[in-house]
């Protein structure tokens, strides 16, 4: 029986396109961004004010991040 060494690897999660959430350390701003990205991309950002991952998404151009409410 032969053992295989494993194997780790890894990609940018810019260039992941499932499902995942990227979480970011700076908060995004309403400010339009200089380069446009896949309209409706999702990113967290953790506040360590409130201990909470804050959630936005990218409007229909790509150029704003707009915040996911939480009010319901």
């Amino acid at each position: 029986m032969a053992i295989n060494n494993p194997e780790i690897s890894s990609i940018n999660h810019a260039d992941d396109l499932s499902t995942a959430i990227e979480v970011v350390d700076e908060r995004p701003s309403n400010i339009t961004l200089e380069v446009a990205v896949n309209p409706g991309r999702l990113i967290g950002y953790y506040n360590a004010g409130n201990d909470a991952i804050e959630l936005y998404v990218a409007d229909q151009n790509g150029l704003r991040w707009i915040p996911v409410s939480n009010d319901v």
